[in-house]
């Protein structure tokens, strides 16, 4: 694993318009792949609040 530097990170945000969300609940991974935008060194991302995943985000406060 590598750190990236601030300028590294923000050049694949611009570069890479997909992700993908790996989250927990504890005992096992669950990841899902998204669509984000990136503007004003801000990173939005498109997920409904429903589902799995909202449960473990709803569920887990390190996940903010």
């Amino acid at each position: 694993m590598l750190d990236l530097t601030s300028k590294e990170i923000e050049a694949v945000l611009k570069a890479v318009p997909d992700g993908v969300l790996a989250l927990t609940d504890g005992t096992k991974p669950y990841c899902i792949p998204f669509g984000y935008v990136y503007t004003n060194d801000i990173v939005y991302l498109s997920l409904f609040p429903k589902g799995r995943k909202w449960e473990m985000l709803q569920n887990n406060p390190r996940a903010n």
